[in-house]
């Protein structure tokens, strides 16, 4: 059984001080031996101390949002015991639940004294090859910041908005236009030859990834891809550690109180025309100017396309699904900081996909004009692939 120990004079994911030894373990306490072969019984050069053990859950997008609510309420800094990730339940490893688990352990982590926390049963190997457990901050596996994976997968990447705009300078194009062209390579790498589902693919990419850098005040973006030939799927996570869905909101006057939680924040995030950004509602705008329909939009194709969307920010998420021809909004409670976002689709789809975009502009542009703190007409980089 490996036993990492979490401690740095700083905790990210680039942490690279860890201690491994062996050790066995009851269920309130904790015997590691000082050397690296643990031994049958207790005697004096053995460390006992009292633990908590914290069960991670197998990475399924449900259980990954209870357990991030049940995380984010433990009192982990009023406690002189060890803390103990135990990650032994793992058994399926989705990239929506990757990312909102491994940010929150992180999170938590840095809270505490890091000589405190540990981690066992770090053994799952496909989880290891999706740098699952570098991303909670462990030293096992790849750098986070190294893009990797083939035909079927993107491993959980870690990239900075500061790096996107150096790259914006340096080729002359805003960061927008060097968003556009990263999520072009995303999708084509679980696009699966649907030339159609990766052009839309990358618009949804890209609509999402904007909004990191114009509204969350978010350095850092996280992404994860996963394509199941068995099962005809994609999912995709993007996520932020930035300010949140409410507080980017109640930045734009018109929805301070409206946005006044989280719950009520998504939601009206996923309605056309809502933006943070205090915006005339008719001016004429760049083809990169803020419109507030990218989210809308987004869980809008996805619930006709019979996809799955799920948004979470703060202490709500909110999955978008179309049952029996009618968009339903269903919320979830949990606790994620930051902004993250799964969508799960078929690949194989040969729906007219630019018709479907149209509709729904159309359909977003009316309902926008019945709100008087809305922008009415949508963006050009909004309304086509």
């Amino acid at each position: 059984m490996t036993l990492i120990n979490f401690f740095a004079n700083k905790i990210d994911t680039d942490l690279q001080c860890f201690k491994y030894y062996n050790g066995v373990f009851n269920k309130t306490q904790e015997f590691g031996r000082k050397e690296n072969n643990p031994l049958s019984s207790k005697e004096d050069n053995w460390i006992i101390c009292d633990e908590m053990n914290i069960n991670v859950p197998n990475l399924v997008a449900s259980s990954a949002l209870e357990f991030c609510e049940s995380l984010n309420h433990m009192n982990l800094n009023n406690t002189d015991e060890k803390i103990c990730f135990d990650f032994g339940n793992i058994k399926t490893c989705d990239p929506f639940p990757m990312l909102i688990v491994s940010h929150e352990i992180r999170n938590r982590v840095n809270e505490v004294n890091k000589l405190n926390c540990y981690a066992r049963n770090c053994n799952n190997t496909y989880a290891n090859h999706m740098k699952f457990f570098k991303a909670c901050g462990l030293s096992q596996g790849e750098e986070v910041e190294i893009s990797r994976g083939n035909s079927k997968y993107s491993c959980i990447t870690k990239m900075s908005v500061a790096d996107l705009k150096k790259e914006g300078i340096e080729n002359y194009d805003v960061i927008q236009e060097v968003i556009d062209k990263k999520a072009k390579i995303m999708a084509s790498i679980v696009a699966q030859g649907n030339h159609e589902f990766e052009k839309w693919l990358s618009f949804v990419i890209r609509e999402i990834i904007r909004n990191i850098p114009e509204h969350s005040k978010s350095d850092i973006i996280w992404y994860c891809a996963q394509y199941w030939p068995t099962y005809d799927l994609v999912e995709l996570a993007i996520m932020d550690e930035g300010i949140g869905i409410k507080d980017s909101l109640r930045e734009n006057v018109n929805y301070i109180k409206e946005a006044n939680t989280d719950e009520n924040a998504i939601r009206l995030s996923l309605k056309p025309g809502v933006s943070g950004t205090n915006i005339c509602r008719n001016f004429n705008r760049s083809e990169w100017d803020n419109s507030g329909y990218g989210l809308y939009m987004v869980s809008e194709m996805c619930a006709e396309l019979d996809a799955s969307f799920i948004i979470a920010s703060g202490d709500s998420a909110i999955r978008v699904k179309k049952r029996n021809g009618i968009i339903e909004h269903n919320s979830i409670d949990t606790k994620v900081h930051g902004t993250a976002i799964q969508i799960r689709i078929k690949p194989s789809s040969t729906v007219d996909y630019e018709e479907i975009r149209k509709k729904i502009v159309q359909r977003g542009e009316v309902i926008a004009k019945k709100d008087g703190s809305a922008i009415h007409v949508a963006s050009k980089s909004s309304r086509g692939f």
